[in-house]
């Protein structure tokens, strides 16, 4: 009984800090529809405070920080996304957008 009780109590933390993390992701994504993607930058990095492996959220925040010119920390931000993805069609999105980013150094 003790242990379900355990379990449920985990579950549901779980579930709450996952809701969190999308109204950040969701703000965030407001913010960077309108163009602004300081506040963007800001709330996704809310929704990754909240859940450390949301791909979503650190892909997010390595956009917005692409579009404010931010090259190496959106480089450094990529580049870690990387290193924790085994899926494909996240890896080729990942370093799409990092190829940019490098591109987007060289010649600044």
């Amino acid at each position: 009984m003790r242990k379900i009780l355990i379990i449920m109590l985990l579950t549901i933390t779980a579930s709450a800090s996952a809701q969190t993390e999308r109204k950040y992701i969701r703000e965030g994504n407001s913010y960077y529809s309108e163009g602004d993607f300081a506040n963007a930058e800001a709330q996704y990095q809310k929704g990754i405070n909240d859940n450390a492996s949301s791909y979503e959220a650190t892909f997010n925040l390595g956009v917005a920080q692409y579009r404010q010119k931010k090259y190496v920390e959106a480089e450094k931000t990529l580049s870690n996304l990387i290193k924790s993805q085994t899926e494909p069609e996240k890896l080729a999105e990942c370093n799409y957008n990092l190829g940019n980013t490098y591109l987007a150094l060289a010649t600044s």
